[in-house]
């Protein structure tokens, strides 16, 4: 999920049910009771235990703040999953399957004074919004009023997945208008987990923007106008397949952001390539954030991505693509993350405006993590166009957090600033006890209200704006002229904006600059929006553009830039002639090995699609001389289908490694710091399937006189599987 995922990080499990996570789902998140059994269900709490009367005995806070109980749920108040305010300062909360809505109101203490409970035919509401007398609810609609289910299911039991309104035109507060505004589906019918998330009101409170995770499929009436747009997977090898039954089923752009209006309508794609975030944040700049989550089943893998913090601009993809097509950082057709926060499951997002908090925690962003039971405080500074996470800290989280055993299932969902000042959060799940938490602020530093606009990099962001309009427009000669400048600037977000205003013009309007242009930073990115949006009678003229700009004569930047170039347009538009071909083999061949991986692994995968005769040797020798377990991963999957380039000792070299245990192996920078952060030990999960095919795909490939090898022979019966 997120909310809910299968949290195979959360808690130490044996190897037999990490690789079944179905039975693994029982276990996985944190305990409140050091000796409760780990085979307790994800939740709030577990079934029969609540918090003390003063939390703070489990949950740890920077200095000066506190947490209490601001409210209990009953049982049939369910599980609390959603939270918004209306707009007399009241808290809704939403909660599971077949559950009914709280609404609580409370005196300026945060004391609630009347709790009510308030049956619609609307439950498993992942995210709401409160604007002009509505509630604008994500979540599932049935055919009646729920009265109240204490054990919620997981799937479909609420009914028709969508975006709906509650209106109460009776003036008595029961929501007797419900309309259904538009509808959702997707391999678990927009339900569930990974399906319709939440809406917000739009920075210049004209719009609506919803935020559905990559369970959820594009509807058929995105806008072309939208920001958005020609997307693809754009990987040179193919897919190696599915890791994990449904999760198979993912399409790009995966997770997405889109905006409607209020009866939602004209809907615009904005940005896309997200995993499964759940919340996005508006700062004081209307620029918007989240916090995305992991595939949690793939640690180790070359293409996992940690839990990461995301600046999400116009048009932006952030390069979620289903099982090995995740796009690393160093796509240029993708943006990077801010901050890679590691082990997580993420959740709630909102800035810490309105809070009587000291400054710097009035104007972070505030990030929950439902799986380790933490709100995290990040703390960005603008940097060019674009943003940077300059710090960040765990701000309210269990003090069990690091300790092998007794967690603290504090699991956030959602969280919010209240009109009193302080910070309230939702704690629930699918089973346990939730409760309504709130932390004020009792040090002595000041807590007057400061400036939350970002006074930094206020022209190098309104030049990105500038360029932005035009991603909501088609054939607009004069995007061409404003992007043109901006294509070579090396603030990565500035460029990106440029070559998405690009695009959203025909091809045939600017494709003669692209191949005339001189400057190699403006023209290898002309030239890879050309291979995103040119279509195949463009591409033996792009590949013959790409070599007057030999990767030798490159900064390290730009040859990555081009060796992206060649995938995007190898895979969009198929490989170009065999003399072009050729010429791409020998500039690359030149240069590889390189200077890092990124550019080993990218120049690796392209000899690798071509069947470069040096391929085999050159990457067998770089993941020989790397004691990264991830880079001796992803040169055996570039090379699984090569046939040319072989020797005996090269075939044995490569089959050898899989029959290592590699438990204990160095891995890539960051990694042991993700496992430490919320006390766990580093392991591998789910790499088995994607190794056996790896060595399934290159078994395919052997001759008859390699498959009568003795020596290799013994090597391959060697393997007893992954350990």
């Amino acid at each position: 999920m997120t909310h809910f995922k299968f949290m195979t990080h959360s808690v130490r499990i044996p190897v037999s049910l990490a690789r079944r996570p179905v039975a693994a789902f029982g276990i996985l998140l944190g305990l409140w009771i050091s000796n409760l059994s780990a085979q307790q269900p994800a939740g709030g709490l577990p079934a029969g235990q609540e918090y003390p009367d003063h939390p703070m005995q489990g949950i740890q806070t920077l200095q000066g703040f506190k947490v209490e109980i601001a409210a209990k749920a009953d049982r049939r108040q369910g599980g609390w999953i959603s939270i918004t305010k209306d707009d007399k300062g009241r808290i809704i909360l939403g909660a599971n399957e077949l559950q009914p809505f709280t609404r609580l109101t409370l005196d300026a203490n945060g004391k609630v004074t009347r709790n009510e409970t308030i049956h619609t035919p609307v439950s498993e509401v992942m995210g709401m919004l409160w604007h002009e007398g509505s509630l604008y609810a994500q979540g599932g609609r049935g055919t009646t009023n729920v009265a109240g289910y204490d054990r919620p299911g997981y799937g479909q039991l609420s009914g028709v997945a969508g975006l709906h309104r509650l209106r109460d035109p009776l003036g008595n507060g029961s929501f007797s208008s419900v309309e259904t505004l538009r509808t959702w589906t997707g391999f678990e019918k927009g339900h569930s987990d990974h399906g319709v998330h939440a809406p917000y009101l739009s920075p210049d409170g004209r719009h609506l923007y919803i935020i559905n995770g990559n369970g959820v499929t594009q509807p058929d009436d995105v806008s072309p106008s939208s920001p958005m747009r020609n997307w693809g997977d754009d990987r040179i090898l193919p897919l190696l397949g599915t890791l994990t039954g449904r999760i198979g089923q993912e399409r790009p752009p995966a997770g997405f952001v889109g905006r409607t209006d209020f009866e939602g309508k004209d809907f615009h794609l904005v940005v896309a390539g997200l995993r499964n975030a759940l919340h996005v944040g508006f700062n004081a700049d209307g620029e918007m954030f989240t916090f995305d989550s992991d595939m949690e089943l793939e640690l180790g893998v070359p293409w996992y991505r940690p839990n990461r913090v995301c600046h999400l601009p116009s048009g932006g993809d952030l390069g979620y693509r289903g099982n090995s097509g995740k796009y690393p950082s160093w796509y240029e057709d993708s943006l990077p993350p801010l901050l890679e926060i590691g082990l997580a499951s993420p959740v709630g997002v909102t800035f810490g405006y309105g809070a009587k908090f000291p400054a710097l925690y009035q104007r972070a962003l505030l990030i929950a993590d439902h799986g380790y039971g933490r709100i995290i405080a990040v703390h960005l500074q603008p940097v060019g166009s674009g943003y940077v996470a300059r710090s960040w800290d765990n701000f309210v989280f269990p003090k069990s957090l690091l300790a092998d055993s007794g967690k603290v299932p504090m699991n956030v969902t959602g969280m919010l600033i209240g009109d009193d000042g302080a910070l309230y959060y939702a704690v629930g799940g699918r089973s346990g006890q939730s409760y309504l938490l709130r932390v004020t602020y009792t040090g002595s530093e000041s807590t007057e209200r400061v400036d939350y606009r970002d006074r930094n990099g206020v022209e190098d962001r309104a030049l990105r704006h500038s360029l932005e309009r035009f991603h909501w427009t088609r054939d607009k000669p004069e995007a061409v002229a404003a992007a043109w400048p901006h294509l070579g600037s090396e603030d990565r977000n500035l460029r990106f904006a440029a070559r998405v205003a690009l695009e959203t013009v025909s091809a045939s309007a600017w494709k003669q600059a692209a191949f005339r242009e001189t400057d190699p930073a403006k023209a290898i990115i002309a030239l890879l929006a050309l291979a995103r949006v040119g279509g195949k009678e463009v591409n033996e003229d792009l590949f013959v553009a790409l070599n007057r700009f030999p990767l030798a004569g490159l900064p390290d930047r730009i040859q990555i830039q081009k060796l992206r170039v060649i995938e995007v347009a190898v895979s969009r538009n198929g490989q170009p002639s065999a003399e072009a071909v050729q010429q791409v083999i020998s500039d690359i061949d030149s240069q590889f090995p390189s200077s890092s991986f990124e550019l080993n692994t990218e120049m690796s995968q392209i000899l690798a699609a071509f069947q470069a005769p040096t391929v085999v040797a050159k990457s067998l020798r770089l993941a020989g001389q790397s004691v990264i377990y991830e880079e001796q991963f992803a040169y055996r999957h570039h090379l699984r289908s090569v046939k040319a380039g072989w020797t005996p000792e090269l075939r044995r070299q490569f089959f050898q490694w899989f029959n290592a245990n590699h438990g204990r192996a160095a891995h890539r920078a960051g990694y042991h710091d993700w496992f430490a952060r919320v006390g766990q030990q580093p392991r591998l999960t789910g790499n088995e399937h994607p190794l056996n095919q790896i060595r399934r795909a290159a078994l395919d490939t052997l001759t008859p006189d390699e498959q009568a090898d003795p020596e290799l022979a013994k090597v391959l019966g060697g393997y007893r599987g992954v350990p």
